[in-house]
């Protein structure tokens, strides 16, 4: 154990420490981030709006390239988990299937 001294000196320390909004429990996994916009204007931009997938060119339809959440957790904004990916590819994901009239 440390001294009460010590122990003090780390409490207020890391007190500025950030601590997770969200248990595993209440993650707003439908919910997107308040930059999201801008991560996906730029993941486009960076694709030249062509899909990973099929590579299909959506440079005048732009509204037809979206950007994919691997995992389902619309505010995971990591690199990793994201792809970017024309209407059509997007909804044959799991969770997309029935979205696709609604983007034509």
């Amino acid at each position: 154990h440390y001294p009460l001294r010590r122990q003090r000196q780390m409490c207020i320390r890391d007190r500025h420490i950030k601590k997770p909004s969200h248990t595993p429990r209440s993650i707003p996994k439908d919910q997107y981030s308040k930059n999201w916009s801008k991560i996906s204007k730029k993941l486009r931009e960076e694709a030249n709006y062509i899909c990973d997938n099929c590579k299909s060119d959506c440079k005048n339809n732009k509204h037809l390239l979206h950007v994919h959440h691997k995992d389902g957790v619309k505010w995971n904004n990591n690199l990793d988990n994201l792809e970017v990916l024309c209407a059509a590819c997007h909804f044959k994901k799991p969770g997309h299937k029935n979205s696709y009239k609604k983007v034509i």
